[in-house]
């Protein structure tokens, strides 16, 4: 029969090992930087785009036109930093030996449709909530509304780009929540 502290230190094992299974159950829901800084840095930098993209919706509620070079510019940003903390968005974006900024330039100016498709697709380790901010920022700066196109598209393009807007801030709070301070 154990005695009250061996009771004690089997309840305190039993308890740690169900927080361990549990942690170990869903390895992806957790941002995992190996450096405190970094990771402090990191969560305040999706804090700050959150703000940019708030700034950015609200514009576009009140009917101020978002310009290619202001959202491409925050595109950039974003996807390069969520990037780093995931191995599998870095990759699809660097394949081919490009860097970001070639990646928004070609394969997804040239096909932006099959682009945003494929962040769903990747596989392997990684954030769902860096990719959510990935694939949200992406459909954002596919539907910047162009003055040159008749009015019904433009509408249809601000609403689908207010919601993209939305929706990237929302992933962009999940994330910042998700990331584990060592």
């Amino acid at each position: 029969m154990l005695g009250r502290s061996g009771a004690g230190v089997l309840r305190f094992c039993a308890v740690a090992m169900l927080a361990a299974v549990t942690a170990c159950s869903n390895p992806s829901r957790m941002i995992t930087l190996e450096d405190h800084d970094e990771a402090l840095e990191f969560q305040k930098s999706l804090q700050d785009y959150s703000g940019s993209v708030s700034d950015m919706l609200r514009d576009a509620q009140h009917g101020k036109s978002i310009s290619d070079f202001s959202m491409g510019m925050l595109a950039y940003d974003i996807l390069a930093t969520v990037s780093s903390a995931d191995s599998g968005l870095y990759a699809h974006f660097t394949k081919g030996g490009t860097d970001i900024e070639d990646y928004l330039k070609t394969r997804f100016q040239n096909n932006p449709d099959a682009e945003i498709a494929a962040i769903d697709k990747i596989g392997g380790e990684g954030s769902p909530s860096l990719r959510a901010v990935a694939r949200n920022t992406l459909e954002a700066l596919a539907h910047i509304p162009d003055s040159h196109d008749p009015p019904a598209t433009q509408r249809q393009n601000r609403e689908l780009l207010e919601n993209a807007l939305e929706n990237t801030k929302s992933a962009l709070d999940k994330a910042a929540t998700e990331v584990k301070i060592p």
